[in-house]
């Protein structure tokens, strides 16, 4: 009778011996002893979160566990750990990993291309040396820092032992949860870089899961700069933890997206109680370090403190590597070397090959640059001819395994040579405890990848060939397209584009596209018709039409040349044909779309459905959602509504997920567009939820719902989360490069930031927008762009600059309505008030509200009603003034506008006070005035006092002091500067600095 399998189910073990049942619960001492027991090699381990069978495998000297699972009939595979760690918590996070649809274990686990899959080795501590030098004193100081402090900065140039130190650590301090990063140029995406992050903490973690992980894909490396929605979701969710964990972040030296920082520095100011944060880096990051300093929260250890004393250097020379040298000869080697420890080793392996130790010490000087070149070329020139070729194919790669190395090689040998590499100390770095993936030391890898180009070139596009075609078989797209560019073999990456191109496309990447694109040849790319209509079509999606339509009637006239059936796509011989036809028509009705071409779309897309296969649904989608763009962009929201959500349905059972969320957020678009604010609140949540259930990238598409949530919470006064959610919108948005979407977005931030006081940041902001949308050549983002400038003077009080934006702008008052323009005009309608065109602007206005009452646009009518009444009310017209106010309190009132009250300041104040003597709306009006209404200038506050550091801020900019020279005189960051002159601002309740310098005086905090 066969021995049935242990199972674990929850946390209660159930086993057999003979007919005798037994249960243990998982954690008891019974667990561990049955787990330390020769017989036990698997069980079976069942919970809600998933399911897999865990095998006992020996590697090496040590015996360690594995998670088997199948899924699509492809066997997935996880390290557990050795017996000792094998917890409820590992358990549980290992069942979930092996769960998700599209997670691998390893990226050698699938063989279907997907956009993003995690990398899972960048999540696991380098395992320590066997043979270290101990370091007690630096030891203790990590100990003290994670009981004491929120941060531990450990920042020396390369080559000092940062991530050694930080695993010997470890290894002595089992009680902290460490959770580990290795970070890489790819992870400035904020997305990526955060789905690494939140992953790490789901690993030792899972409670994260639920809410963190529900913002970012688990198998996605992509936005999100300041991003509080998400991190309070995860600050929240590690509040409860059981257990000290630290987060550590390797090689944060790489990471140059401020808006990575930013959100850092977030989680930073909120830290959980039992959580510490470790930063490892080459250089002193952009994080509020001086107010951790001030606040003794930071400990830190630079290049000075991990340098090796002379008992560490000689324990390093003699008892690691045993060289057996004097104690003179120890001195002189720490005196060059100024206890680097990548140059001791360099040293010291070069010193094997020397009879006289101490010629080659008198010999030894020079830079760190210097020594590390003579010195890795004395090693490297050492070593058998068979681990010169593989050190140097290798050397194209960031980080590798040894089927990595069999396939850039052309050899069978990766895992005993990467072995030999290991045992013989040469710069290896382990990523995994299996010993499975590998990067070289930083030095060495700029060395070889030095001495390749000298003496190899013409080996590099082969070598980047190979690792491309491995990471294709892998389903690294990204990496896979790379190293094809960096090949140079242009025709082979447009094949490559060409085979995964539908999978991006549903993805909504159109900017990966465009990026791939534009490194191509221009000329591959107009002679090939799919890469020339990706291109159409890319360029068409952000903006750029005109663009678009010469690229496409390049393709239709190539097509044409070749034989094809151009003018009558119906006719089509077969299935290829057919297809590059259909994208073509299908972008001729996109185009046709986005000029608000109703006629046309309709006629196109009657054309294209008449022979179009219907179970062909991807094209097909694609062309229904832009009949949809067809209507809105026309003004006709309730036919395009419609169509909208009878797309959905094609749009899913095609899993095209760019589709699904353009039809589920214009959705959302029009109900706010007709003042149905909670409605289309709850439509982009549910375009969150779609666009992160996906098991690769978070969609690009997904921007639409941050953005379009981001305007919500700024019309309901709640601008932490319309900032936070803006930010994010614009963050991955980039991928998408909506223009306008961007504009629209990057203007609402502004406003954002303006209605806290913090103007610079508001007009940077815009800036950053103008430069966008100039740089891609939008011409209608960019108008937005500077109508938006235009309302920021106005409200400073600058009718010249405002004015100057009229003469230049192109709109008049005598232009049709439309609704698409409507910002643009009632901009207009303010400036022509501002110079005192008073008639002009009423009649305006009357004709917008005319417009927006027919096309039930709830938004613009309120906003519209709003300048009338105050247009009325500055001519001496209360009651008139009054009539328009209380009809616009009646649109607003229901879905709770607030915001678009307040940006109208005093003269808001004046007519909303009025309305309140006369019972309009008492309850409603009383709440707007709540947040209208501020303290005079005489009045005492007890919200303007300031800091320590605030004050020294103020007092120098009272005397004139730029940014820039207080950042110096203060040691500390230009942001941290431009946030206390943000948090003076709105203390004093301020908007300028001549402002806060006489705030200041009349309160006496300044003389």
């Amino acid at each position: 009778m066969a021995r049935a399998t242990p199972r674990v189910r929850g946390d209660l073990l159930m086993y057999h011996t003979g007919t005798d049942e037994h249960t243990i619960r998982v954690e008891s001492d019974e667990w561990w002893r049955w787990l330390a027991a020769q017989e036990t090699t698997t069980f079976r381990f069942e919970d809600a979160g998933g399911s897999f069978t865990a095998r006992r495998e020996r590697k090496g000297a040590g015996c360690y566990w594995y998670a088997y699972r199948k899924h699509a009939g492809k066997l997935r595979k996880a390290y557990l750990g050795r017996s000792s760690e094998l917890k409820q918590a590992r358990l549980n996070s290992i069942a979930a990993l092996l769960n998700k649809p599209g997670t691998a274990a390893t990226p050698e686990g699938g063989s279907h291309p997907s956009p993003n899959p995690l990398l899972m080795t960048k999540l696991y501590l380098p395992p320590p040396r066997s043979s270290l030098v101990a370091r007690p004193h630096l030891v203790a100081r990590l100990n003290a820092g994670l009981q004491q402090h929120g941060l531990t900065l450990i920042s020396a140039p390369a080559g000092f032992g940062k991530t050694t130190l930080l695993s010997a650590w470890q290894q002595a301090h089992t009680h902290t949860r460490l959770c580990w990063v290795s970070l890489d140029t790819q992870d400035n995406n904020p997305t990526r870089f955060w789905t690494y992050v939140i992953t790490a903490l789901h690993l030792q973690y899972p409670v994260i899961e639920d809410q963190a992980l529900a913002l970012l894909p688990s198998s996605q490396t992509s936005p999100l700069a300041s991003m509080p929605a998400v991190l309070t979701a995860l600050i929240n969710a590690l509040t409860t933890m059981p257990q000290d964990v630290a987060l550590v972040l390797d090689d944060y030296h790489l990471i140059t997206t401020p808006a990575i920082h930013e959100a850092l520095g977030f989680l930073l100011d909120h830290l959980p109680p039992r959580m510490h944060l470790i930063v490892i880096s080459r250089s002193e990051p952009p994080l509020p370090l001086a107010h951790l300093r001030a606040q003794g929260q930071l400990t830190e250890l630079h290049a000075t403190d991990l340098r090796f004393s002379g008992a560490e250097v000689a324990a390093f020379l003699n008892q690691v590597m045993a060289l057996a040298l004097s104690n003179s000869e120890i001195a002189a080697l720490e005196a060059r070397t100024e206890g680097w420890v990548a140059g001791l080793q360099l040293a010291a392996l070069a010193m094997q090959g020397h009879t006289d130790k101490q010629d080659f010490i008198n010999a030894f000087t020079g830079s760190h640059r210097y020594v590390v070149e003579y010195l890795a070329s004395e090693v490297f020139q050492r070593q058998p001819e068979h681990i010169q070729d593989f050190l140097l194919a290798t050397a194209i790669l960031a980080r590798f395994s040894s089927s990595l190395c069999d396939a850039v090689t052309g050899r069978a040998d990766g895992r005993e040579v990467l072995a030999e590499l290991e045992q013989a100390h040469l710069f290896l770095v382990p990523l995994d405890e299996q010993r499975r993936w590998y990067r070289y030391h930083h030095l060495f890898s700029e060395f070889l990848r030095t001495r390749l180009q000298q003496t190899r070139s013409a080996l590099i596009p082969q070598l980047h060939h190979q690792a491309a075609d491995w990471y294709e078989s892998q389903g690294l797209l990204d990496e896979a397209v790379e190293h094809m560019l960096a090949s140079t073999d242009y025709e082979g990456t447009a094949y490559l584009v060409e085979r995964h191109a539908e999978a991006i496309l549903k993805q909504g990447a159109h900017m990966t596209i465009l990026h791939w694109l534009r490194a191509l040849p221009d000329e591959l790319v107009r002679a090939r018709p799919l890469l020339n209509l990706l291109y159409a079509g890319s360029v068409g999606l952000i903006g750029q039409l005109d663009d678009a339509e010469a690229r496409l009637r390049e393709v239709e006239q190539l097509l044409a040349a070749a034989g094809l059936p151009v003018a009558h796509p119906e006719h089509a011989e077969s299935a290829p044909e057919r297809h590059i036809l259909g994208l073509a028509m299908a972008i001729r009705i996109f185009l046709a779309s986005a000029r608000a071409d109703v006629p046309r779309t309709v006629e196109l897309v009657e054309q294209m459905l008449a022979w179009w296969p219907r179970e062909e649904m991807f094209v097909g989608s694609m062309v229904i959602v832009s009949l949809g763009q067809a209507y809105m962009l026309s003004g006709d929201l309730a036919t395009a509504n419609r169509i909208f959500l009878e797309n959905r349905t094609i749009s899913q059972a095609s899993d095209n997920i760019y589709v699904l969320l353009t039809c589920i957020c214009a959705s959302a678009f029009a109900q706010s567009f007709q003042g149905h604010l909670q409605r289309a609140a709850e439509i982009y949540r549910q375009a969150l939820r779609q666009g992160s259930q996906r098991s690769g990238a978070l969609a690009p598409g997904v921007s639409m719902a941050y953005a379009g949530l981001g305007l919500l919470f700024y019309d309901w006064n709640r601008l932490d989360e319309a900032e936070s959610h803006l930010r994010l919108g614009i963050e991955v948005g980039q991928q998408w490069g909506y223009m306008s979407m961007l504009a629209q977005a990057h203007t609402y931030l502004a406003y954002t930031l303006y209605a806290r006081g913090d103007i610079p940041a508001a007009f940077e902001i815009l800036e950053q927008a103008e430069q966008l949308t100039r740089q891609h050549n939008v011409a209608a983002a960019i108008d937005s762009v500077l109508a938006s400038r235009a309302r920021l003077w106005l409200a400073l009080g600058n009718i010249e600059a405002a004015s100057e934006w009229l003469q230049t702008c192109g709109l008049s008052s005598a232009d049709p309505t439309h609704y698409l323009r409507e910002f643009g005009h009632l901009t207009l309608v303010r400036v022509l008030s501002a110079q005192g065109h008073y008639e002009d602007a009423q009649a305006f206005l009357a004709r917008l509200l005319q417009a927006a009452e027919c096309e039930q646009r709830i938004r613009g009518a309120i906003e519209i009603l709003m300048l009338q009444a105050i247009l009325f009310h500055q001519h001496g017209s209360l009651p008139e003034a009054l009539e328009m106010l209380t009809r616009a309190l009646a649109l607003a009132e229901p879905e709770g506008y607030i915001r678009v009250f307040m940006d109208e300041g005093r003269p808001m104040i004046d007519l909303l006070r009025h309305a309140l003597t006369r019972g309009i709306t008492p309850g409603y009006t009383r709440k707007l005035l709540a947040a209208l209404e501020i303290p005079e200038a005489g009045e005492s506050l007890e919200s303007t006092s300031l800091s320590v550091r605030e004050m020294r801020v103020l007092a120098s900019i009272a005397t004139g002091q730029s940014n820039q020279q207080i950042a110096a005189d203060l040691t500390i960051a230009l942001s941290t500067v431009k946030t206390h002159i943000n948090n003076i601002y709105c203390k004093l309740n301020v908007h300028s600095r001549t402002q806060a310098v006489a705030r200041a005086r009349d309160l006496g905090l300044i003389t």
